[in-house]
């Protein structure tokens, strides 16, 4: 009886479009299975659990080695292991499907009480599946890529790439190559293109995070939760980059940030910054002063601006006009009768665009010609960067001494790679 319901097993296995194993370990108990030595394919399969569980990119094998011990299981008659081992593979893969044309009912009985018993699937759990991780050359994960569109375009932290070609772990555990074909030195983001690429994410809207608003980071690889909680602690000076709270390794670049209600608004980029130190720590050279590791995110809404030029031609060309901007203090707007909206002015580049167009430190810039006026310097900045080099602008600027407002005509510049 027990050989009948196992040869009975030979099922269409749907693994994200079909998969097998790839662990000869995992090969092998499968196999056993299929032919009917449930006892010995359950110890094979126990034993390549154990050990994949320090793999974090075996989710696939992870996955069919769980499902065949539930199928063991379920023939030898032990519905309790067979329902426990049926869970944690769909916990891996909640896409897994199984013929119920070749099935015994048994098996599949407990499969789909298995997807019944399972809970809701998180924002972060969902995100995650269309996460690849970018391996070193030693195989060992090196950071994360999002998918961001349905040709298998890919983001990630482009300081994180290795230098020797690309390769990448997609959800279900396969590998495949991984072109760079854009970069973005100000972002700091590379973009990839996949040979074989899951389902692409949605870009929200960062701009509506506030400081201090809880975060997530939908981790790639091979966990059933795969999520890391956080808050947003800050912005850095031109608002490019958001600061976070998050405790994350340096591997963890790459990963989606998602905001209360699930939607990414942001990538991991981890960096090493100098740590806080004794007195007597700063005394010591270069090479022994400790650093720590500081989570920012790059906003979606600069990636989402990025994205189209990085795909078009491999480069982002940016608006640049040689200002440096900062927001207007309360006190600042009271002394310099300016009020707070808009930005100051701190600095003008020799020879820019600004220069030219006879731009003073201690500037408000207010406004551009045909738009409402600038919140702060944030909004400044990231306006003059959307226009197109070589696009003539009128720009309302406050200057307060004398005091009068007046407009300035500019060529916007192309903002220079960063050196």
């Amino acid at each position: 009886m027990r050989l009948a319901i196992i040869r009975a097993l030979a099922f269409t296995l749907l693994l994200g479009g079909g998969s097998a194993a790839t662990d000869s370990e995992v090969a092998r108990g499968v196999k056993q299975v299929e032919q009917g030595d449930l006892q010995g394919g359950l110890e094979t399969l126990d034993a390549a659990v154990r050990r994949l569980s320090a793999s974090p990119t075996a989710a696939d094998d992870f996955a069919l080695a769980h499902l065949h011990m539930g199928i063991a299981y379920a023939g030898l008659d032990q519905e309790k292991a067979a329902r426990a081992s049926f869970r944690e593979a769909l916990q891996l893969r909640r896409d897994l499907t199984l013929d119920p044309q070749r099935f015994p009912r048994r098996a599949l009985r407990i499969f789909e009480e298995a997807q019944r018993d399972l809970p809701p699937e998180s924002a972060a759990g969902r995100v995650a599946r269309s996460v690849v991780q970018v391996l070193a050359a030693d195989g060992k994960p090196l950071a994360s890529a999002a998918v961001v569109d349905a040709a298998g375009h890919s983001l990630t932290i482009l300081s994180m790439l290795p230098t020797d070609g690309v390769r990448v772990v997609l959800p279900d555990g396969r590998q495949t190559r991984a072109r760079v074909v854009g970069r973005d030195t100000l972002l700091n983001v590379a973009l990839l293109a996949l040979d074989a690429a899951p389902p692409p994410l949605v870009l929200g809207d960062s701009d509506r995070l506030q400081a201090d608003e809880r975060v997530t980071v939908a981790m790639a690889g091979r966990t059933a939760e795969p999520v890391v909680e956080g808050r947003v602690s800050a912005r850095d000076r031109v608002g490019t980059y958001l600061v976070t709270d998050l405790r994350l390794e340096l591997t963890a670049s790459g990963n989606p940030l998602l905001d209360g209600s699930g939607n990414v608004v942001g990538l991991a980029m981890v960096q090493e910054t100098p740590a806080e130190e004794s007195i007597a720590e700063k005394t010591l050279p270069e090479p022994r002063r400790r650093t720590a590791l500081t989570t920012f995110a790059i906003p979606a809404s600069a990636l989402r601006s990025a994205l189209p030029q990085l795909v078009e031609t491999g480069r982002v060309r940016r608006g640049w006009l040689g200002l440096a901007l900062k927001d207007i203090t309360e006190e600042e707007g009271r002394r310099l009768m300016l009020g707070q909206a808009g930005a100051l002015v701190t600095a003008v580049e020799p020879g820019s665009p600004a220069a030219v167009a006879g731009f003073l430190p201690g500037d408000q810039l207010a406004a551009l010609s045909g738009r409402s006026g600038f919140q702060d310097a944030t909004e400044a900045a990231r306006t003059i960067a959307s226009l197109a080099p070589g696009t003539v602008v009128s720009l309302l600027v406050n200057r307060p001494k004398p005091k009068r407002l007046h407009w300035l005509n500019a060529t916007i510049g192309e903002r220079p790679e960063p050196r």
